[in-house]
Parts: structure tokens; sequence; C-alpha cells
């Protein structure tokens, strides 16, 4: 399941942050285990909020919820992507292992050998489809029609999909984060990659005010140049 919540991720940024995990699942210090995933709920709700409040200013929209809402969304948010995360996995896994047992009982189905990978990919984009909405819909303050929203939203996925590609090229080709960072590679490329994925998703909200402000200005404009 680990293994397949990375799939999409460049291999330099997702290696390190799965081999953690899988240390992590081995461990046999429940108790540690238990504060520090709930650290890490409450460290991940921050980064919530730093996107909350980055929407926001995008949006010009004005916070006037209250701090415990506000928080309790923010965990909302983290536990809600996790239960996603397992639930995606569990899919992407689930269907290899039925179309198995569905080819033992049926013996005709041996000779067809799906392609496994679309499937994953249009599952992963779905997903994070359901996130930039969730996102641009109930962090910022203020409520959007979905018809505004959807251009922002489209070219953050688009350029979700291209820098994963992009970056993923540039760690393999040209970085040499491992000679300049040492074991502290996998951290700095992370945190770079996590930094402008959700500098796309801001840029996406800012899109979509430029788009309106355009909107408003030739629907303005039009009485004038009737007149």
């Amino acid at each position: 399941f680990v293994d397949l919540v990375f799939e999409g991720w460049p291999k330099q940024v997702a290696q390190p942050i799965s081999e953690q995990i899988h240390t992590v699942l081995t461990e046999r210090h429940l108790g540690l285990l238990s504060v520090g995933a709930a650290l890490t709920v409450v460290f991940a709700s921050n980064g919530v909020e730093a996107i909350r409040g980055a929407l926001s200013r995008a949006y010009h929209a004005h916070e006037n919820r209250s701090f415990i809402r506000r928080r309790s969304q923010s965990l909302l948010f983290v536990v809600g992507g996790a239960v996603l995360l397992l639930l995606i996995s569990f899919l992407l896994f689930i269907g290899p292992l039925i179309f198995g047992l569905a080819a033992r009982a049926f013996p005709d189905l041996g000779g067809f050998n799906p392609d496994w990978n679309l499937p994953r990919f249009a599952v992963s984009i779905g997903a994070a489809a359901l996130v930039v909405f969730a996102c641009h819909v109930w962090l910022p303050a203020g409520r959007r029609p979905f018809a505004e929203l959807w251009p922002g939203i489209l070219a953050t996925l688009a350029a979700w999909i291209a820098t994963t590609w992009g970056f993923a090229f540039y760690l393999g080709t040209f970085s040499h984060y491992s000679a300049m960072y040492a074991g502290l590679a996998g951290i700095i490329t992370t945190q770079i990659f996590l930094y402008i994925m959700a500098a796309i998703l801001i840029l996406g909200a800012n899109l979509n005010v430029v788009l309106w402000r355009r909107r408003e200005t030739s629907v303005a404009n039009e009485p004038a140049s009737e007149t």
C-alpha cells in the first residue's frame, strides 16, 4: 500500500519517505508511535493552515471563522487525506487481486493481461482533483461557485502532472543533491518538491482571480462601447 501511494511521485522524492514509513510500520514501541502520530497530525494541520491563509489572500477573502473551527477543519483535512490515500491504495491493490481470482475461476481470462498503469493513473488524478477541489471550496473564507473555480483546478492538475515528470527528469539527469547534502538529500528534495506543488496550488487560485477581473472588466466596458 505504501509503495502504491507514492507510485506517481518522483523516485528520488518517494523513496526516502516510503523507507521511513516502512520503518515506522515495523516499529514495536506503540506508545511512542501513538504520541508521534498525534504530533504528526498536528504539524500537518499547520501546513493546511498555511495553504488556507495563502488561498484566502489569493481570493482576497476576509477570514471571519473562529480558530477552533479552522483548526478542526485542518485536522479533518489531514485525517481525511490519510484515509483517502489508504482507500486509493486498497482499490489499486484489490483490482489485480480480484482479476487474479477471476482468472482462476474462468480460465479463458488467463490469456488477457490488462495494463493496470492507466487505471492507477486515472484514480490518482481523480484523487488529486478531489483534493484540489476541496482546498479551493472549503479552505479559503467565503464561497465561490464551481464555474469560477474550475479553470484554476484544471490548471493546477495539469501543472502538477508536468511538474512531477519534469522534477523526476531533473533529479535523474542534472541534480547533484546527494553530493551537496549527503544524507539530507532525500529531505531536501522532498521539501523542494512539496513547496513547488503548494506554490502551483496557490497560483491556480490567482489564475481564477485574474479571470474574474477580466470578465468583470469586459462586462463593465460593454455598455460604454454600445453608447
